[in-house]
């Protein structure tokens, strides 16, 4: 079977446990599209191999799989409290993610994160960055985004994620209200 088939039944929820064993091997072998296969892994809840996963969390030379590895680890398993360290770090940004994909993923996810611990922490960094202008826009826009998440607000209420935004005029005002008081306590 190939990449897209696993993903495919992963998605639909119809992967054998011998599909499953076999997604495992493929990926231990690195035959294959590691993405696909890594993402079929994620969307099939094979948390039991949360290793396969977890030895991607860094990886200079593709950093999109460091990014799915956060994905799938604290979007898809629920795990990000046990990765948080790795996950704030990346929020600061790796010198080999060039494109930004692993810290865009982990600022989101520590807006994730916060909902399930509250860990002031947590909040703070999204603050920090989204306050600092000398950062990069899109980890701005990320950093209100997760924000805005983290305390209750739903995606109608926050600008759509698919448009870039100014992050002092196209927002909304409460939220960094909010936030200020809870970082504050």
């Amino acid at each position: 079977m190939n990449a897209d088939d696993y993903l495919t039944k992963a998605t639909n929820g119809k992967l054998s446990p011998k599909e499953m064993k076999d997604l495992v091997n493929a990926i231990r072998s690195e035959e294959g599209d590691t993405y696909t296969l890594l993402l079929a892994l994620g969307r099939a809840w094979g948390v039991q191999n949360k290793d396969l996963v977890e030895k991607y969390l860094v990886c200079p030379e593709n950093p999109m799989l460091s990014r799915l590895a956060i994905q799938i680890l604290c979007k898809y398993w629920d795990l990000g409290q046990n990765f948080l360290a790795h996950i704030q770090e990346a929020a600061n940004g790796f010198e080999w993610d060039d494109e930004d994909d692993v810290r865009l993923m982990a600022i989101s996810c520590l807006g994730y994160i916060y909902t399930q611990n509250k860990q002031t922490e947590l909040l703070r960094q999204l603050y920090d960055i989204w306050n600092d202008e000398a950062q990069d826009k899109m980890a701005r826009e990320s950093s209100y985004l997760a924000m805005g998440l983290a305390i209750g607000y739903g995606y109608d209420q926050l600008p759509p994620a698919s448009r870039h935004f100014d992050v002092r005029k196209d927002i909304d005002p409460e939220v960094i209200r909010k936030v200020e008081g809870l970082i504050k306590k």
